[in-house]
């Protein structure tokens, strides 16, 4: 990528981080805000555990390294996350206790927001479903001889 990225300074739990070019999240600003970079600056474990969730959700290539990253006038290649994905993410990392109350007071109201705009949309309806409602889906794929096509008729 080309080193004309431009880098704006915005508040994410009450903490600054970097966002590159209107649709990127430094990921190291993001995980220091969470306190999940250890205070030596270098990732704990918690790179590995987003790179995992974001394969689950079929994410890989909202995870990417921008190069010409300005930071204290130098240019530097930094991990990012798009802009979009930080939300899922954020439900995944809670901020630890060393961050404060800030970041946690924010990190709830969000959770809070998440948890009624799912209630809202009977999200639970996605996830639970009744038995004999299944069971009947179910003889009814056999009988399509498991055709999604004919079952869907």
């Amino acid at each position: 990528m080309t080193t004309d990225n431009k880098v704006e300074n915005k508040l994410f739990l009450g903490m600054e981080v970097r966002v590159v070019n209107e649709e990127w999240i430094v990921l190291k600003d993001m995980f220091n805000a969470l306190g999940r970079v250890k205070e030596d600056g270098t990732w704990t474990n918690e790179k590995n555990k987003l790179n995992k969730f974001l394969e689950i959700i079929n994410g890989k290539d909202l995870h990417q390294t921008l190069m010409g990253v300005v930071k204290r006038g130098q240019t530097e290649s930094v991990d990012c996350l798009k802009l979009e994905t930080v939300p899922i993410v954020l439900t995944q990392f809670m901020p630890t206790a060393r961050k404060g109350d800030v970041a946690l007071n924010h990190w709830k109201k969000f959770m809070i927001f998440i948890n009624d705009l799912l209630t809202s949309l009977e999200v639970h309806k996605f996830i639970i479903t009744d038995k004999e409602v299944q069971k009947d889906e179910t003889k009814r794929l056999v009988e399509a001889d498991g055709k999604p096509l004919l079952f869907n008729s």
